[in-house]
């Protein structure tokens, strides 16, 4: 699964990639799909063509009550988004069920263009879950209500069209199959290994023997090499930048147990997309960890034990997988090679087991 993730993470982080995402991204739009739809009712009433008149009509139909009924779902599941802050529901995603209505009607009235048409579908699917906006599930989901709802109400307005298998059909469904099978498998991959080391409760463990706020004076004594000096976040939250590829901070002595190193990440992310940055935690010199992380502010945890632990300090060094300047990106003219913005660090002692949380 790491080499999936890690290869998959090399090609989604290309500009081109970015790209191609913000073009079918848009797709989703219910406004977009409702303007297909009016185009083809127009084309085909000013050109006499029933045919394509009802399938604008059908076309037409479908965006909105998928989309109520992708509203309706929301409201009766109530699933969070990945994106913790967001004020809106996940499941099924919106914008993947209006552009798989507009496929399934789209695909129902023109049999030969099917392929194609379900695979721009699935590619703005996939542009809801790069930009972190939903999970893989949501847009399954999203997919298979606007797929079923387009495919109703064309057949209900076209009635029966003909089908053919021909070996050019045959042959396109399993190119798109080529192509769409690894990107979906890499998003899978990808949403596992992010959740591996996100705890259940993300806040503050008031059972922490250790903390470290980072953009203190306090914390200052604990930091080695690859810091930056010490920042507020947009929202006055006190943090610093890791910069380049590995940073070092120096813990004091833990009781001799287990722990659990807790830590609120946000990863420096160059592009509108996954972060593909990870963490690789050590020890005193002994791999703990390798941690993905997701964009955004996120608590994330790993295990520390006994073992591992020194005697009157702890070296603790974090090798980060990537660093860029901001201003590569035009974000900004900050020039510094950053990683992973930290904010706070804290080393928990282990729960026995049994005793729950």
């Amino acid at each position: 699964m790491r080499a999936l993730v890690d290869s998959g993470c090399t090609v989604i982080s290309s500009g081109p990639f970015a790209l191609a995402m913000k073009a079918f991204g848009a797709l989703g739009d219910g406004l977009h799909g409702a303007g297909i739809a009016a185009l083809l009712l127009v084309v085909g009433s000013l050109a006499r063509h029933e045919r394509m008149r009802r399938t604008g009509i059908a076309a037409l139909l479908a965006v909105p009550v998928a989309g109520l009924l992708s509203v309706l779902l929301k409201a009766l599941f109530q699933m969070p988004r990945p994106d913790a802050g967001a004020v809106t529901f996940a499941f099924p995603s919106g914008h993947a069920t209006t552009v798989f209505s507009l496929a399934g009607v789209l695909g129902y009235a023109l049999p030969a263009w099917t392929p194609l048409v379900f695979l721009a579908a699935v590619l703005a699917g996939v542009a809801r879950v790069y930009h972190r906006a939903h999970f893989l599930l949501d847009v399954g989901a999203g997919a298979v209500l606007g797929t079923v709802t387009g495919i109703l109400l064309a057949r209900a307005l076209l009635g029966p069209v003909p089908r053919g298998g021909t070996v050019r059909l045959r042959t396109a469904w399993a190119l798109v199959a080529l192509a769409v099978l690894p990107l979906l498998a890499f998003f899978l991959a990808y949403e596992r290994t992010l959740s591996a080391h996100q705890p259940a409760h993300p806040s503050e463990d008031s059972r922490a023997g250790i903390v470290v706020r980072f953009g203190t004076e306090e914390a200052r004594s604990h930091l080695g090499q690859g810091w930056s000096g010490d920042e507020r976040w947009t929202d006055g939250l006190p943090m610093v930048w890791a910069e380049g590829l590995e940073a070092r901070i120096a813990l004091p002595r833990l009781p001799p147990a287990d722990h659990r190193l807790r830590l609120l990440l946000h990863p420096f992310v160059g592009v509108s997309g996954p972060s593909c940055q990870s963490v690789a935690v050590t020890v005193n010199g002994e791999a703990v960890a390798l941690v993905r992380l997701d964009t955004g502010w996120r608590w994330y945890e790993v295990p520390l034990r006994a073992g591992t632990l020194g005697g009157a300090s702890n070296e603790v060094r974090f090798h980060f997988a990537r660093a860029e300047r901001p201003s590569d990106h035009g974000s900004s003219g900050d020039s510094r090679v950053l990683s992973v913005a930290f904010a706070v660090l804290q080393a928990i002692p282990a729960i026995p087991a049994g005793l729950g949380q």
